[in-house]
């Protein structure tokens, strides 16, 4: 919109335009294609939705309420899918329904299962956005990897704290051993910043959450 008025003129207009941190009642300039090509336009945001939701692991505290993101595709392991719920390897010390409701199962298997995208061991989301199977915390464990300015970031639950990773401590609890060394040798090799999910201290190194 700047320069189509007087050069003494501001523009009315206080636009967002990072999409980023889109809001309902951001106003946004786009255009269109057809006969109007070329002509800038200014709208109101009346609804934002996420595109992806990223689960790790398949546990409660992670799957609770994914149904309340109807436009959303939902990214989940398929060998989570397959080990931790369908068909498990071994008994779980977590009953079902503390793993994922009845509600949300409903939405995922019915409703939202369209939606649903079971992700290969080693995968790509998006451009930019890629993950690869982990374990050692869960078998629906991942490793998401994030490309930012300021390197490739991983997050995961797969280590609970800095500690896990920096100092070589293993996981209070886990399911091996094995899975917890060639995951961090993995993620040290491949990422320049990596953020434990459990760990409390991520907004101390982290001020107000911005990591890139």
């Amino acid at each position: 919109m700047q320069g189509m008025g007087n050069a003494d003129e501001a523009c009315p207009f206080e636009f967002n335009f990072d999409p980023a941190t889109f809001k309902v009642g951001d106003t946004v300039s786009y255009r269109v294609t057809g006969s109007l090509d070329g002509f800038p336009f200014v709208g109101t945001l009346a609804e934002v939705h996420a595109d992806y939701v990223l689960i790790s692991p398949l546990q409660i505290y992670a799957t609770a309420n994914i149904q309340l993101f109807p436009n959303a595709q939902i990214c989940i392991s398929k060998r989570g899918w397959i080990e931790d719920f369908h068909a498990e390897k071994f008994p779980m010390h977590v009953p079902r329904n503390l793993r994922i409701s009845d509600e949300t199962l409903r939405y995922l298997m019915f409703e939202g299962q369209e939606r649903l995208r079971l992700l290969e061991d080693e995968d790509e989301i998006m451009p930019g956005l890629s993950c690869f199977w982990t374990g050692v915390h869960h078998r629906s464990s991942v490793c998401y990897v994030v490309e930012t300015a300021r390197g490739r970031v991983g997050i995961s639950d797969c280590l609970f704290k800095f500690g896990n990773l920096e100092d070589g401590e293993p996981l209070g609890i886990q399911e091996s051993l094995e899975e917890y060394h060639a995951a961090c040798k993995r993620i040290k090799r491949e990422t320049q910043i990596f953020i434990p999910l459990y760990e409390p201290d991520v907004l101390k190194r982290f001020p107000g959450g911005l990591i890139s």
